[in-house]
């Protein structure tokens, strides 16, 4: 290769659809990292100053310049994003390209690839994302996507871009660049991100800054445990603890695997909302020491007492316990349903209650569809202005599914107490089988002893 001249050798590069010499040491492993990445969508979600945009319009060349007919999509938050942050990065590129390999047209959101065909095309997720909903993609990289306003978001990716991915054959069709949200907790990608592959990179992680420049950081951000850094440069979906109603709730360690819960006593907790806020339901188990929460439900104002109580009597539980009036308690008693009223006191002295026990790791809530709306409220939920009630959302409501929580958590003696009737909590008695050979023959003696005692009473 001492023949081939710098200039030989970037031809020769760019025919190949190599580009990764441009990248720094930050964005050669963020590349490498993406190659092994398997899913429909993934998410890397970066510290600041990681370079996004840039990598992002990078890869989205090198795809044009290795795929014939390509189309490919760079989503910014809108179009003044695109003419300040992304635009730049696609002229600098252009002016490094070799003659012939891209041509720049009329629009500076859209870019070329003579050479095999394929177009780049930057979009905004504002309203004016509308005018693309004719357009199909191959592939669609999204720009800080947690910063996309919360309605621009789920529009551009329900409505138009998986639309306009439906055709696509690639097995990767959405890579989300970006850095969580520091003005929306409860963002729905902050949700939809727990579904997919991710790759986390930290300002630890930055090989290209320096321990100097890191102190600086912590410092200018008033430290390493607030809100600021650990947003913009652990990559954490945090929570303004001032107003925070779980602070002491953490997705990584509060949020697990599901169980098989089928021997298991379960107990439910309702939450009236009446006609002004929402109604809410939770199932929990003792697994381990600890209250799993196994199913979560939420209905809006507007649902039916009938509706409720079909489902409530679908779900196979042990004990109900619910805050409801009296009117309504009736009217469930009608249809069937009966609940015990949970012991309550001061709210934020409940609320102490609640956090104490996730920071002793007493709650854990199974990661499952149907608990995704309690998870977004656990970690998002806030107080309003003067710290006296929960702030009302539109999403979240009155914070209802963390009120059923909390009652279900002040009732957890239904659980404990399933320890004397149930072993381990569990009702199912084939679950003895896969019990230690001490705890199985402690729990047959226990059973046995039922037995006689039941038998006596019958014979009397």
């Amino acid at each position: 290769m001492n023949d081939i001249n710098q200039d030989q050798a970037k031809l020769l590069l760019w025919t190949m659809g190599d580009l990764s010499y441009l990248f720094n040491e930050n964005q050669e492993v963020i590349y490498h990292e993406l190659q092994q990445m398997k899913g429909r969508e993934v998410s890397l979600l970066l510290a600041r100053r990681f370079g996004k945009s840039y990598f992002a319009i990078i890869y989205a060349t090198m795809m044009c310049l290795q795929k014939g007919g390509f189309r490919i999509g760079v989503v910014a938050k809108n179009q003044e994003q695109v003419r300040k942050i992304v635009g730049p990065i696609t002229d600098w590129l252009v002016a490094q390209a070799p003659e012939g390999f891209i041509k720049k047209t009329t629009s500076r959101f859209e870019l070329l690839f003579p050479k095999t065909n394929s177009k780049l095309i930057i979009l905004g997720a504002e309203a004016s994302a509308d005018n693309y909903r004719g357009i199909g993609l191959d592939l669609a990289i999204c720009e800080e996507t947690a910063s996309w306003e919360p309605p621009h978001y789920e529009n551009m990716m329900v409505y138009i871009l998986k639309p306009m991915l439906r055709k696509s054959k690639e097995k990767l069709k959405i890579i989300h660049v970006t850095t969580p949200s520091p003005k929306y907790v409860d963002h729905p990608f902050h949700t939809d991100m727990l579904k997919m592959p991710n790759l986390k990179l930290t300002i630890y992680d930055d090989k290209t800054s320096t321990k100097e420049q890191i102190e600086e950081c912590i410092q200018d951000s008033g430290g390493e445990d607030t809100h600021a850094f650990r947003i913009e440069y652990l990559c954490q979906v945090s929570r303004n603890e001032e107003v925070s109603v779980l602070p002491a709730f953490n997705v990584d360690s509060h949020v697990v695997e599901p169980v098989d819960y089928s021997p298991y006593y379960v107990l439910a907790s309702y939450d009236a909302g009446g006609t002004r806020d929402h109604s809410a339901y939770v199932e929990g188990i003792l697994y381990k020491n600890q209250i799993r929460i196994i199913h979560s439900k939420d209905w809006s104002p507007m649902t039916s007492i009938d509706e409720m109580s079909e489902y409530m009597l679908s779900r196979k539980v042990d004990k109900r316990i619910g805050d409801l009036s009296g009117q309504v308690e009736i009217e469930f008693a009608q249809r069937g349903l009966h609940f015990v009223f949970p012991s309550k006191t001061n709210v934020e002295i409940m609320l102490t209650e609640l956090n104490s026990a996730f920071r002793k790791d007493e709650i854990v809530i199974d990661f499952i569809d149907d608990n995704m709306l309690l998870i977004d409220e656990c970690q998002a939920a806030q107080f309003n202005n003067n710290r006296t009630d929960f702030a009302r959302t539109e999403k979240f409501g009155h914070c209802d599914l963390v009120s059923a929580l909390n009652y279900l958590y002040r009732m957890r003696k239904f659980l404990k107490g399933a320890k004397n009737r149930y072993v381990e909590g569990i009702r199912d008695s084939e679950a003895l089988s896969n019990m230690s050979s001490t705890a199985y023959y402690r729990a047959k003696v226990k059973q046995q002893k039922k037995k006689e005692q039941l038998q006596k009473l019958v014979r009397r």
